[in-house]
């Protein structure tokens, strides 16, 4: 492992720290539907930290990146999550939306590394992932066009959406060494 990226991967690792500290102030309730932020991010940690040891700078830089772009969807759905109002529930899913296009990115390039049935997989995954990634979108879009009264129900499906999107990516990227 070199320099470089043991302290990018120990500055990433405390940024992972400040999430959990974030997460644990708030309810029992509550901490539980934000922990799957904390658990995934652990995860993906242990993998780059596993391919710095064995690999070549160049995968290291890259799963690295993926993390850091992982956790930075993290944050932002965190504050998604504790958002009370509608603006700022609308502002933080923006966020999330954007940060998930740039993790979708470092997706597809990790992709066009395979070969064979691997490539095509993990393609055709992306293609999905990308397909909910727009429909959280839309769902936010009947967030911002929801009454006063109903733009909380709103919240609940485009939370439902988001969590779908977080198991779809967290499951491809797992696969994707």
């Amino acid at each position: 492992m070199t320099p470089m990226v043991d302290e990018s991967l120990a500055a990433t690792g405390q940024r992972i720290d400040d999430l959990e500290a974030r997460i644990r102030v708030h309810t029992p309730e509550r901490r539980l539907s934000m922990r799957r932020h904390a658990v995934a991010l652990r995860h993906e940690q242990a993998n780059a930290l596993a391919a710095a040891r064995r690999a070549p700078a160049q995968t290291t830089d890259e799963r690295a990146a993926r993390l850091r772009s992982r956790l930075e969807v993290a944050e932002h759905s965190l504050d998604a999550d504790l958002a009370e109002d509608r603006s700022a529930f609308t502002a933080a899913v923006e966020a999330e939306l954007e940060s998930w296009d740039r993790f979708i990115e470092r997706l597809l390039t990790r992709a066009a590394e395979q070969t064979g049935p691997a490539r095509d997989h993990a393609e055709a995954a992306i293609t999905a992932l990308r397909r909910q990634r727009i429909s959280v979108n839309g769902r936010l879009d009947a967030v911002r066009a929801a009454g006063w009264n109903t733009w909380r129900e709103e919240r609940t499906r485009v939370s439902a959406a988001r969590d779908q999107l977080e198991q779809m990516a967290d499951d491809l990227s797992a696969t994707l060494y």
